[in-house]
């Protein structure tokens, strides 16, 4: 598979997953603004709540319970590999921009797909809040 082949099934293994296990429909996908290109813009069905999805593609992704014994230093620094400082002044001010418009609250995640070691095993996907408020 190449780079972008990978990116693209990561971005729609997310997709799917936001649709069938947390209750959102998509709203875009590949959402542009004038910061950023936001991955997946969807909605929650039950709050109607919009938010912003950054998907990175990992091929060997962290695991959750390392990541939450050391959640305060572990998890940043992860996070700062993951996606760098600029962009993610990018998608914030991006969030803030489509905020302002809409008049709403939106939620910043990351989502990490990471790629499986063998031919059949499924792709594992960890979400990270990029912001404690929503916008």
């Amino acid at each position: 598979m190449t780079k972008s082949e990978i990116w693209t099934l990561s971005e729609w293994t997310v997709a799917q997953d936001r649709v069938v296990h947390h209750g959102e429909s998509l709203v875009r996908h590949r959402f542009e603004t004038p910061f950023a290109e936001v991955d997946l813009l969807t909605r929650c069905r039950e709050t109607k709540t919009l938010k912003m999805i950054e998907v990175k593609s990992s091929l060997a992704a962290i695991d959750r319970a390392q990541a939450d014994n050391y959640l305060d230093d572990y998890l940043d620094d992860y996070l700062l590999v993951a996606i760098s400082p600029p962009q993610l002044n990018r998608l914030r001010k991006a969030v803030a921009w489509l905020a302002s418009i809409v008049s709403e609250p939106i939620e910043l995640t990351l989502a990490v797909v990471s790629q499986p070691q063998g031919l059949f095993d499924p792709l594992e996907i960890q979400y990270f809040d990029l912001e404690d408020d929503h916008y």
